[in-house]
């Protein structure tokens, strides 16, 4: 029988995994982790897009600590392809992981809130923050919609193709839309939709409620 210290052989090749992509708006992120070596010194993490020939083994995207199997790599673009690779290093060698390939998908629009008020004439003018979207998600649209029930089942939209980013819309738009004939004997609620190549993106619910009765219907004089 043959035995072999530990310290006198290179690291077990870790595995490597993903544990999440996120991609909305200008947040892009890739989270990886990797199985224990055993007896590593240090793991290198590297990173290459699709197609280029091979990692560049002297320059790691981060050295991380014996202790720490993890990254979280903020420096990715959305709608590029990516593969990764880990490095266990002690004084008696390196060992190579897996590769793993990790597509970035566009990123949808951001988080935006809506707004409802109900005018004196009796319509609703709802307006919204922008949806903020990165270069490959190129221009948001939004469309409003309008329910009676918060489930939006049915529903009907009221405003379609808003476009309000300056230079990129065939038809400029301001983020804005007048619902000209809401229902007066009911509460009706409204969300708006941003739209880019990434996907789609909701925005908060508004309800409206009935509107308020006249005083001299109360109290007649």
């Amino acid at each position: 029988v043959i035995s072999y210290e530990c310290s006198k052989i290179p690291p077990f090749p870790p595995n490597l995994y993903l544990n999440l992509v996120y991609s909305v708006d200008h947040n892009v992120a890739v989270s990886i982790g990797w199985s224990d070596s055993g007896n590593e010194e240090n793991y290198k993490v590297f990173r290459r897009l699709v197609g280029e020939s091979e990692f560049a083994y002297d320059y790691p995207l981060i050295t991380r600590d014996a202790d720490i199997l993890n990254y979280v790599d903020y420096t990715v673009t959305d709608g590029q392809t990516y593969e990764y690779q880990v490095m266990a290093s002690n004084v008696n060698g390196e060992t190579l992981s897996n590769i793993l390939q990790v597509p970035v998908p566009i990123a949808r629009p951001g988080e935006f809130d809506l707004s409802a008020l109900r005018l004196t004439d009796g319509r609703i003018y709802l307006t919204w923050d922008e949806a903020l979207t990165s270069d490959a998600g190129k221009t948001v649209t939004y469309d409003v919609l309008r329910s009676n029930t918060s489930g939006f089942e049915p529903f009907i939209t009221i405003c379609s193709d808003i476009c309000s980013t300056p230079g990129e819309c065939e038809i400029f738009t301001p983020r804005e839309c007048y619902d000209n004939n809401p229902p007066l004997l009911s509460t009706v609620y409204y969300k708006a939709i941003a739209t880019n190549i990434g996907g789609i993106t909701e925005s908060d619910i508004e309800k409206v409620g009935l509107p308020a009765p006249i005083w001299k219907e109360i109290m007649p004089w």
